[in-house]
């Protein structure tokens, strides 16, 4: 390793790679993250780039600023026992939560957490094992549950009175992840009562009386990952379970092909959230300001695991060529 005016720089082949940075996948690299102290349980991204980590051990969440500043949003009102997912309202406001308490006791609660002061209210109790939420870029809240063999269903709750809206999807195994497209389209996730991994599209319509459904459209079966997903600016879908972090292979034309290519492999890997910040989209050598995707590389880590895209090898070469260049005139 050599260094340079404060910059680290790995010189490997002739590529220059910041220091600190993996490779994960083509034209992705990672870099770790400290989470939740005594293991972190769900993340989520604010649109401002602060990161929320639960602490599986006492429920208490961590944000993490775009600056790596920290500080514990002190929640009242709801105890975060079994977390099954999180995610943040469109004006980064309000954290959303879900958490099962014990599984079968049908108690599992959606809480709406006010990030300023901690303070939560629920929008949505009785549900048996409810386990991840989304919320819609125009503001519509929905939340997955994993009950078993055809009788887990898929929810609209009410983000302000709350309760439940209607019932969006029916008769899924193990509902998992969710997230929306660029369109407003739900993008959920189920794991089958043989634990493989499916991905569908539910086409969403805004009309003046409200939402109405499409027919749900599978994108990808036979995953071995099947626990969470998320969906990227460029409408890229991400799923992690057994085997680490996959994404969902596409054609040119962006059409979905019903397979997925590992991105970093893991042994089991949980939740993930996705920030669309930076200049560049999230996509294989958009260069080093392109977004990030975080995720949890194995159940209950502490340290989380970021990707980020890379520049083009061709760049990395001229990079690095610069750097040793630099580092001579000094010399």
């Amino acid at each position: 390793m050599e260094r340079m005016q404060g910059l680290a720089v790995v010189v490997v082949a002739g590529l220059a790679i910041g220091a600190g940075l993996a490779s994960a996948g083509t034209g992705y690299a990672t870099s770790p993250l400290s989470g939740a102290s005594g293991g972190t349980s769900a993340v989520a991204y604010a649109p401002d780039g602060t990161l929320y980590c639960v602490d599986m051990i006492d429920g208490s969440v961590l944000a993490v600023g775009p600056d790596g500043s920290t500080h514990n949003v002190a929640v009242s009102g709801a105890s975060l026992f079994s977390v099954g997912g999180m995610c943040v309202s469109g004006d980064g406001a309000t954290l959303y939560v879900t958490d099962n308490k014990g599984y079968g006791d049908g108690l599992g609660e959606l809480y709406a957490v006010d990030v300023a002061t901690g303070a939560a209210v629920t929008l949505a109790s009785g549900l048996d094992t409810i386990e991840n939420v989304a919320v819609r870029p125009t503001g519509e809240l929905f939340v997955s549950e994993a009950t078993g063999l055809g009788s887990s269903n898929i929810y609209r709750i009410d983000p302000i009175a709350g309760g439940i809206v209607e019932t969006v999807v029916t008769g899924l195994d193990f509902g998992a992840g969710l997230g929306f497209d660029s369109a407003g389209n739900l993008i959920y996730q189920q794991a089958t009562y043989s634990f493989i991994g499916e991905v569908y599209r539910l086409p969403i319509t805004d009309g003046g009386g409200g939402l109405s459904y499409g027919t749900p459209e599978l994108l990808a079966t036979g995953l071995s990952a099947a626990f969470s997903m998320a969906v990227d600016s460029e409408d890229d879908v991400f799923v992690t379970g057994s085997g680490g972090l996959f994404e969902l292979d596409r054609d040119a034309g962006g059409a979905f092909l019903g397979t997925a290519t590992v991105i970093d492999p893991q042994g089991f890997s949980t939740e993930a959230a996705f920030w669309a910040g930076g200049s560049n989209p999230f996509e294989p050598y958009a260069g080093f300001d392109g977004g990030k995707l975080t995720y949890i590389p194995s159940y209950g880590a502490a340290t989380l695991t970021t990707v980020t895209t890379v520049p083009e090898p061709a760049a990395l070469a001229l990079l690095g060529m610069g750097a040793v260049a630099l580092l001579r005139r000094r010399r």
